[in-house]
């Protein structure tokens, strides 16, 4: 027993001192561009779910740790053309100042140093999470600006329709919503944006945790529509709230910022209802409930045909 201790120890080891080389090489290499991410994962309320990234990732690898258990380390050389690939992105990215593209190296150089180091079969493996590092990667303001002004539109209009279906005397022109005199401007906080990026990240963990099918997984697609459906509903509410109980407690903090919470995790709860729709569970329960029906239409049939 000891001498197996001490071979998977000396096994172990060199690996254990790769893993904390690179670790310390890629903390120097990001540490600038960290620090700046850093800044707007905390500033920005658009940002804040990137603060939870690294334990998603860390979580959703411990997952597989079963699997990974029964696999063998087998370096690979082929890993060192990603490795080649995000290095130089990096450098590229850093000569000319465009912190996206470092930030996108990032995933890059990890999966790469983890296919050599551990080989194609680990990396299949934790695959997956090491691309949810995306999600630590902040988009730059003015492609923000341009997905926002859309959603800003679309929900005031969404919510214009939907004022005028339950009877109130809404007047909708562009992001401006006004009602009774008073005018309300769906702003760039108000427009969804921020539950977009945060209900993405859910959805991308759901579908692994759920385990749905890679082809199924395209229902991540319709993540945009659901919070925008989410957001109309929370901006018709303000609109009843202005109407029955008066601008003041419409644009109150508890009931603007409460509605957008409550308006959020109603909307990550129909993202799970859809997700659990296409899970592999689901898709298993509905083909045994099939057969299982089949079944008993042929018992059914052979006892009519059975003589008295």
């Amino acid at each position: 027993m000891q001498e197996e201790r001490r071979e998977t120890t000396a096994s172990t080891a060199p690996l254990a001192l790769t893993a904390a080389a690179a670790a310390v090489l890629l903390a120097a290499m990001y540490r600038d561009v960290g620090a700046y991410f850093w800044q707007r994962w905390l500033t920005e309320d658009a940002y804040h779910h990137c603060l939870f990234v690294p334990a998603v990732v860390a979580w959703l690898i411990w997952r597989r740790r079963e699997t990974l258990r029964e696999l063998v380390p087998a370096p690979s050389w082929s890993g060192l053309a990603m490795v080649g690939a995000g290095a130089l992105l990096y450098v590229l990215a850093v000569r000319t100042g465009v912190r996206v593209a470092i930030g996108l190296s990032f995933p890059i150089l990890v999966i790469g140093l983890t296919w050599t180091a551990l080989g194609g079969r680990y990396t299949a493996a934790v695959a997956y999470p090491l691309v949810l590092l995306l999600f630590l990667i902040p988009v730059p303001r003015h492609i923000l600006g341009h997905i926002g002004m859309p959603l800003q539109v679309w929900s005031a209009e969404g919510a214009a329709r939907a004022g005028h279906a339950l009877g109130l005397p809404v007047v909708h022109d562009g992001i401006n919503l006004t009602l009774n005199g008073h005018t309300y401007v769906i702003a760039e906080a108000c427009s969804g944006l921020n539950s977009l990026l945060a209900l993405l990240l859910a959805a991308a963990v759901l579908v692994d945790v759920m385990a749905v099918r890679w082809s199924s997984r395209l229902v991540l697609l319709a993540i945009p529509a659901i919070v925008l459906a989410a957001n109309t509903v929370r901006l018709t509410s303000v609109l009843l709230f202005a109407e029955f109980a008066g601008p003041q407690f419409a644009m109150d903090s508890l009931v603007h910022g409460g509605s957008d919470i409550v308006i959020y995790l109603v909307a990550l709860l129909f993202t799970w209802a859809l997700i659990d729709l296409v899970s592999e569970r689901r898709l298993l329960a509905i083909i045994l409930a099939r057969d299982d029906h089949a079944h008993h239409c042929r018992q059914l049939s052979v006892a009519e045909e059975s003589p008295p």
